[in-house]
């Protein structure tokens, strides 16, 4: 019996590998000792399946099995397979994949083994799938301001983080940033006399999506077209309404503005005007100034100095006699000192329209007599007869 023993332990070795092989094979006879093996296998082939595209589909493998009934687990779930169990012989099996949305490749592994826990042969297939092209699309492709400083957001939608967004080199008035799934866009205000565009770039390693953005040019405005002052001049107040920060110039110093300067939004500019001495009337402008481009101007007119008489010639009798002298004018007056002393004149002064009294004494001498009175405004020189 002794050599029995010995073969029965070679068999005994023979069995142990067959089986850690996932291959088993037999029956064995030898002498006395019969030891009966039932063969089992599993196999897989191809054992990857490669989706070179994005795209949803299908491709298919086979199960070669003797004696052994298997079952796949470990399925991820944008894998679909048909069958997912099978048993002794080819079994056709179909792997269904759906579209990858992400800009990523992704894999999964298929993991196969028998239904009868006693036997540890495990089989694995791989599946492998393309990623997606990166996409980041805005939710608007144009995007308008008016004049004044301003922002805006606008969101985009895309498959991976990986994006990035820039304004166009020329665009220096114009930032962005970028946020979780958004766009920040500001805009600074457009003091030129027309409207400005260019484009925003939201670009991936697959493409680039473009943002048009619109700024029309600031406004200016007043409540008032033109500003119209009395010869004693004066001060008068306007709203002034814009886009921008902006300035006040004047064409002539006989016109003042406070304040020289303001801010966007809603202001009150105070005009003065000091007192026309003049006889002539005089015009002047305010600007109100965004840029040398884009301004308004608002005229300022102010009355000139005006003084006149109903009566410019008294013939008066040797008797002498009294007269009236209406005096119309916008300025005070006054009538020059060096007239005779056979004239009386009440009063010598006045301011605005008044009456001058004017006595002629008799005339006691053989020889007519003559004087000239002059009436003038009284901050002019310039004397009116």
């Amino acid at each position: 019996m002794k050599p029995v023993r010995s073969y029965f332990n070679i068999l005994i070795a023979i069995l142990l590998t067959v089986i850690s092989s996932c291959e088993d094979t037999g029956p064995v006879n030898y002498q006395n000792a019969t030891i009966s093996i039932v063969p089992q296998s599993l196999s897989i082939y191809p054992t990857e399946l490669n989706f070179h595209s994005a795209d949803a589909g299908s491709s298919y493998f086979r199960v070669e099995s003797t004696n052994v009934d298997w079952q796949i687990t470990d399925i991820p779930e944008w894998i679909t397979v048909k069958p997912q169990k099978g048993g002794n012989g080819n079994t056709k099996v179909t792997v269904t994949i759906s579209e990858n949305t992400q800009a990523v490749n992704r894999v999964g592994i298929l993991s196969f083994k028998a239904t009868d826990e006693s036997w540890s042969c495990i089989k694995t297939m791989t599946v492998s799938q393309a990623r997606c092209k990166m996409y980041a699309i805005p939710e608007k492709n144009r995007v308008e301001f008016d004049g004044s400083a301003g922002s805006a957001q606008v969101k985009v939608s895309s498959n991976t983080a990986d994006w990035k967004v820039a304004a166009g080199a020329s665009m220096s008035w114009c930032t962005v940033s970028k946020s979780d799934g958004s766009i920040n866009i500001t805009v600074t205000p457009n003091t030129g006399n027309g409207s400005r565009s260019g484009q925003i770039e939201i670009s991936t390693d697959d493409g680039t999506e473009y943002v048009t953005i619109l700024q029309r040019p600031a406004n200016i405005s007043s409540t008032t077209e033109q500003l119209d002052f009395s010869v004693s001049g004066g001060s008068k107040t306007i709203q002034v309404s814009s886009d921008a920060p902006w300035t006040a110039v004047t064409s002539y110093s006989w016109i003042n503005v406070n304040p020289e300067s303001g801010a966007a939004g809603n202001s009150t500019l105070s005009v003065t005007v000091t007192a026309n001495n003049s006889l002539s009337a005089r015009k002047g402008y305010i600007y109100l100034v965004l840029s040398d481009d884009n301004k308004i101007e608002i005229p300022v007119s102010q009355d000139s100095i005006y003084l006149s008489i109903n009566k410019t010639l008294l013939n008066i009798s040797v008797s002498g006699a009294d007269e009236t002298i209406d005096v119309t004018t916008n300025s005070s007056w006054v009538v020059s000192t060096d007239y005779p002393s056979w004239i009386q004149v009440a009063p010598e002064s006045g301011t605005g329209n008044g009456q001058l009294q004017i006595s002629v004494l008799n005339n006691p001498d053989f020889e007519d007599r003559n004087a000239i009175l002059y009436i003038s405004p009284q901050n002019v020189d310039y004397p009116i007869a």
